[in-house]
């Protein structure tokens, strides 16, 4: 919980400092979209289930859509740049081994895919350097993130044939999870973020962003569970601030 009042502190001086450069001056206002592929990292601590529970996961293809916030500073080619995103985040699960001889004809359920979806506040420092076509984007920031819904998917296979497939809603809630039948994830999420673009001078934007976070939202007590996912974006700027 250190880590999360740490991190709140800290986007709430850079969405201040938003609100100081609004009333300073002109803003410019762009959207964003865009592929995003995410994943979940795992500490896990009971042992004795999983030796290494990460090899058992591999990413999820998501997307991502942005109302996008540009801030001029005082220092020439220095921005405070912030969003409103809807993101798509979770996993994938890869089949574990093959069962032993003393699980045959023993039904086993095991989860395939877990998608999360989160609408993300990221506030980046960026400086825009001038070139021929526009302005190369480089950035660094924090964010804040609210879980909206989420779907865990999952199948049961006996003797390694699938029998059935399902799914059930993803619980966001603060409230600790001592059921294994429920997946419940704490809906709050903050982080770190990096970009890297380009702007051209026809308002277009293309950019890569990577966004890791420190909360963790697993809300057993046997396994420690964070969000980071990575974004190819495509956007727009419909006005700019030196225009």
């Amino acid at each position: 919980m250190k880590q999360f009042y740490g991190i709140s502190l800290a986007f709430t001086f850079l969405f201040s400092t938003c609100v100081v450069a609004v009333s300073k001056a002109q803003v410019s206002v762009g959207v964003q979209a865009g592929y995003s592929i995410a994943d979940l990292s795992f500490n896990n601590q009971n042992r004795s289930d999983y030796s290494n529970v990460a090899s058992f996961t591999k990413p999820v293809n998501g997307v991502h859509v942005d109302l996008l916030f540009n801030f001029p500073l005082a220092p020439n080619n220095l921005y405070l740049q912030s969003s409103l995103r809807f993101v798509t985040k979770g996993t994938t699960f890869t089949p574990m081994a093959q069962a032993q001889p003393d699980l045959t004809d023993t039904y086993i359920t095991s989860g395939t895919r877990m998608r999360l979806s989160y609408l993300e506040v990221p506030v980046n420092l960026v400086y825009k350097q001038p070139i021929g076509i526009g302005r190369v984007l480089v950035g660094a920031g924090l964010y804040g993130a609210y879980g909206l819904n989420g779907r865990y998917e999952y199948k049961v296979s006996r003797n390694g044939a699938t029998v059935t497939k399902d799914s059930r809603d993803v619980q966001f809630s603060r409230s600790a999870n001592d059921n294994p039948s429920v997946i419940r994830i704490l809906p709050w999420d903050a982080g770190f973020n990096g970009l890297l673009g380009l702007e051209f001078n026809n308002h277009f934007i293309v950019s890569a962003n990577y966004a890791k976070g420190v909360i963790d939202v697993d809300r057993t007590k046997a396994t420690n569970t964070k969000n980071y996912y990575v974004g190819l974006t495509l956007g727009y700027l419909f006005s700019r601030e030196d225009y």
